[in-house]
């Protein structure tokens, strides 16, 4: 790998991983002023104004035109915003800004599940492995204490040094919101695999984020969410709407695409492990968040789940990439310009399974 490449990519990819992991932060400096699906919407009429403008700036096409491409919007719209942001949301009101983000993770765990219930996928033994390691991560944020002569893992005792969350109602709520949220996002990618994406990703994402913005006010409204004050808002609340809207939404997702062209679907879902750990730290740092050895257990089960159903992907696709290195060097130069992907592997493969990864930024 090429020093000048590496370091590129590699800083994108630590860009993002901060971008998306200071999210959560935010998430709950908002939360303090604002009804959770309200903030929610703001955020994304704040990323759709942002993101539309990027779609005009790049001369792109700006209107879906067949009725497969209505279809994505409104699927992607629904299940990628909607539900599982706005989920994100109300579940974050229960838990630490840190547990929310490793509950989100769980996504990529069970998007095959999906696929083999409506895409007739073949499930093999890794992939159930894996999902079974996810579920019982969850599990154990959630509260349930395994008994197998294990040391205690504290879950459920408010005040523990090492217990991630008490053993309450609420958190119970926030809990099953955040796994549902989860849900709801693996379940719109499984779905968006059966449409042709002709539509121009900025343009698609852009709807999306529209579409998505529409319901959660409509939400917002018939949860009857208070919305009477919010010309007193506070500079911290504005900040987090406009720093989730544009920052880690739009920008947030122009850097993942950028990751999607240079390292590949495979590599480039790995920040969604990475964000976790940014989201502990920034809490820790700022918001005085613990994170408790519950919820470090939860989450290596969940990123063990991930890596084990990937893992020949990932291995075959890290020895593609080394290849194509190694070539370019021997070639010399970076071939015209073009992507090490394209340049090597030709245009992205329709049949590779990289939708599961490309919809949706934080």
């Amino acid at each position: 790998m090429s020093a000048g490449t590496g370091l590129r990519e590699y800083g994108v990819f630590a860009l993002l991983a901060l971008v998306w992991g200071s999210s959560y932060a935010a998430i709950d400096v908002g939360l303090r002023e604002l009804p959770p699906l309200l903030f929610a919407g703001l955020r994304y009429d704040a990323a759709t104004l942002f993101l539309f403008g990027v779609v005009l700036i790049a001369g792109e096409r700006v209107l879906p035109r067949e009725r497969h491409e209505w279809t994505t919007v409104l699927i992607g719209g629904t299940f990628l915003i909607a539900i599982n942001i706005g989920g994100l949301f109300v579940g974050q009101q229960y838990v630490p800004s840190s547990v929310a983000a490793i509950l989100q993770s769980v996504s990529p765990v069970l998007t095959p599940v999906f696929a083999w219930v409506l895409l007739d996928a073949r499930l093999g033994v890794r992939t159930v492995v894996g999902s079974v390691l996810g579920l019982l991560g969850v599990a154990i944020i959630g509260g349930w204490e395994p008994h197998w002569g294990l040391p205690s893992l504290g879950v459920g005792v408010a005040g523990d040094a090492v217990a991630t969350l008490p053993n309450d109602d609420g958190t119970m709520v926030g809990v099953a919101v955040l796994f549902g949220a989860a849900a709801a996002f693996a379940l719109g990618s499984v779905l968006l695999e059966r449409l042709p994406p002709t539509l121009p990703t900025t343009t698609s994402q852009a709807w999306m984020m529209a579409v998505g913005a529409i319901q959660l006010h409509l939400g917002s409204v018939v949860l009857g969410e208070p919305t009477g004050e919010l010309e007193l808002l506070r500079f911290e609340t504005v900040g987090a709407v406009l720093y989730l809207g544009v920052v880690c939404g739009a920008v947030g997702y122009l850097l993942y695409y950028e990751l999607l062209n240079s390292m590949g679907p495979v590599r480039a879902s790995v920040v969604n492990y990475v964000t976790p750990v940014v989201a502990a730290v920034i809490g820790f740092l700022f918001l005085g968040e613990q994170l408790g050895l519950a919820a470090v257990v939860g989450f290596v089960l969940v990123a063990a789940g991930f890596a084990g159903m990937q893992w020949d992907s990932l291995v075959a696709f890290q020895a593609r990439i080394d290849d194509a290195y190694r070539r370019r060097e021997y070639l010399g130069g970076d071939r015209g310009g073009e992507s090490l992907r394209e340049a090597y592997f030709g245009a992205p493969d329709p049949d590779e399974d990289a939708e599961a990864w490309e919809w949706g930024p934080q």
